[in-house]
């Protein structure tokens, strides 16, 4: 028996071994063999040695690359090291248009890589793709941990206008171009995605038969469009039928400085997909912060109606033309519409600022700020029926609108209660109608809140007044005690249309009645508050952290190997600044020099292996 159970854990030592490649950048390709001691030296030669279900292990460093990454077989790529695996396409050759490409194949990860600088027209950084070759379904792909810059039409430069809609590119790109074999259950996860002149792409794509996604806890910034989409009914993907997005869930990301100088470009944007959840996003300094539409023609695109959408527990504020965009087009020979959708406890803050953003001072050849009025406001309707708004808080600038529709459209079926309406200044005409069909009647026009009421039989329960933020100057839109939005929301609390966390992650409904806006007050031993002053207390572990004083970096010495270190830093009010995650390490680094922090103290967090370690840092 001794016997058999050495066999085996020789057996089981051989096959791991064999299962993992190696890649360094002082490798080779002609003499390694993909071992530790004898590594290859490409990422390409890495992925076509490796076995079907291995992993390649990237040493850190950096790989040009002058063709693409081919996937096709089931595999892990992952980043072995603390320092950054960096693949460089400054010197591309190929007539490929993508750096790594995930194609008709399953159960693939990557994790912990930096792709930069794909220049091109039709440039793509990370491409999951099913086409006509695709042969079953495409299942469990994540994209996680990594970092993708600089990938566009025009190499750094956000403002150049595209000439026309054919120059695009993408960061990360989900393509569903098979009508039969849908792409299931895909996860892009924790990413940094910035820098991207898309044209009239977007950073984030999720389109075609993609049956199952999440787009999730994401940094992206610096896009010359859209930043997260999900999309349907556009004939570009090749899908036959079956031709939506469906079924995802876009949560937990920060989206900001998102500006097109060719159309309005939301921060998040549902495009023509089905049954899609956007919730707990931070969307700022874009054209539009989100979204829910349908441009294609939704009778011919082989997919269908936008419907079945739930937008609940946003921060929405700063956006430059308008909070938000709900609703279909009228489009050349046809129109679209957005149904049923559930709008619930957003806040939208201080839209429609006509700011300028990544240096773009027009629209489509109009001036930002004359764009910005002709959308502006905090929540903006098109086309749509069965939208049900409740529990949103809008707060508009003095002169600016609160919520209002576009001349000549159709809104019917139309929901609205339990909100909160505040305007500085004054109420006076902050709903805008005019000149729309509104619930069957075409006798529209602007109104206060009490107006609005009296003439169309909504928000009869919505209120008037500042909301009680807790600083709202730093947009933190937590509530005060005693706060103005607090137990005045919707008393019948629905979980699917609300959620059941809030904007920062604490209990949706507390003390018998949900609140109005993004966050919960929260009361009590277990709110997030009384969560972050325990973190304040340190503990003690084997973790070395220093310096401290710190102003550039933090060092992390473990004091041994660790397979997974996880990092948060937040401020006093339990909001997260920076997160971070390291493989296989005994020390690792963390930059500090561009951290926001409202004050000298934060609060580091470290897992190492389930180990957690509470550390007060002092910034310099």
């Amino acid at each position: 028996m001794k016997i058999e159970k050495i066999t085996f854990f020789i057996l089981f030592c051989f096959l791991q071994g064999f299962s993992q490649t190696y890649v360094s950048t002082t490798g080779n390709d002609t003499t390694g063999t993909g071992t530790a001691a004898l590594p290859y030296k490409t990422i390409v030669k890495g992925v076509q040695a490796a076995p079907s279900g291995g992993t390649v292990l990237v040493l850190s460093g950096t790989y040009p690359v002058t063709g693409p990454i081919y996937v096709g077989k089931p595999l892990t790529i992952q980043k072995s090291g603390s320092g950054a695996v960096t693949i460089n396409a400054s010197g591309w050759t190929s007539t490929d248009t993508y750096v790594l490409g995930i194609v008709n194949t399953s159960d693939v990860t990557i994790d912990g890589l930096t792709i930069i600088n794909k220049i091109g027209n039709g440039s793509k950084g990370i491409w999951i793709l099913a086409n006509s070759g695709a042969t079953s379904n495409l299942n469990n792909i994540t994209v996680k941990n990594s970092v993708v810059k600089n990938i566009g039409w025009i190499s750094n430069n956000l403002s150049s206008i595209p000439a026309n809609s054919g120059i695009v590119a993408n960061a990360i790109k989900v393509d569903g171009g098979n009508g039969t074999y849908a792409i299931t259950n895909v996860k892009i996860e924790n990413n940094e995605v910035a820098n991207c002149a898309t044209g009239w792409g977007e950073a984030v794509t999720v389109t075609g038969n993609v049956n199952g996604f999440s787009v999730s806890k994401n940094t992206v910034y610096d896009i010359a469009n859209i930043g997260i989409v999900a999309a349907g009914n556009y004939l570009s993907t090749g899908a036959s039928a079956n031709n939506q997005a469906r079924n995802g869930v876009i949560a937990s990301n920060e989206v900001f400085d998102c500006m097109s100088a060719v159309a309005n470009s939301a921060g998040i944007y549902i495009d023509g997909a089905l049954n899609c959840t956007v919730e707990r996003n931070e969307v700022y300094n874009c054209g539009v912060g989100l979204a829910v539409g349908a441009e294609q023609n939704t009778s011919t695109g082989n997919g269908g109606v936008s419907t079945g959408h739930i937008i609940n527990n946003n921060s929405v504020y700063n956006n430059v033309v308008t909070g938000a965009i709900f609703g279909g087009v009228i489009g050349s020979g046809y129109t679209t519409s957005v149904a049923n959708t559930k709008i619930y406890n957003n806040t939208f803050y201080k839209n429609r600022t006509g700011a300028v953003i990544n240096g773009v001072t027009t629209i489509n050849g109009v001036a930002v700020g004359t764009i910005a009025d002709i959308y502006g406001g905090e929540v903006h309707f098109q086309n749509s029926s069965g939208i049900t708004f409740k529990n949103n808080i809008l707060y508009a600038t003095t002169g600016k609108k609160a919520l209002l529709a576009s001349y000549g459209y159709t809104i019917s079926s139309f929901v609205s209660d339990y909100n909160l309406f505040y305007r500085e200044g004054n109420t006076d005409f902050i709903i805008d109608l005019t000149g729309t069909s509104f619930n069957g009647s075409s006798t529209t026009g602007s109104y206060n809140p009490a107006q609005f009421a009296t003439a169309t039989g909504q928000d009869v329960n919505s209120v008037v007044g500042l909301p009680g933020f807790v600083n709202a100057s730093i947009f933190d839109f937590t509530l005060t005690t005693g706060a103005f939005a607090a137990d005045k929301g919707d008393p019948t609390y629905n979980s699917t249309y609300s959620g059941t966390l809030d904007f920062d992650d604490d209990i949706r409904k507390r003390n018998g009645r949900i609140d109005i806006g993004c966050s919960e007050l929260q009361t009590g031993s277990t709110a997030k508050k009384a969560a972050t002053a325990v973190t304040a207390e340190e503990s003690v572990t084997t973790f070395s952290v220093y310096p401290n004083p710190a102003s550039e970096e933090i060092n992390i010495n473990f004091g041994k190997v660790v397979n997974y270190a996880s990092y948060s830093i937040s401020d006093l009010n339990g909001i997260v600044l920076a997160r971070g995650q390291f493989n296989s390490v005994d020390n690792a680094k963390i930059n500090i020099s561009d951290l926001k922090a409202n004050s000298q103290l934060v609060i580091l967090q470290i897992n190492a292996d389930n180990e957690i370690s509470n550390n007060k840092i002092y910034f310099k």
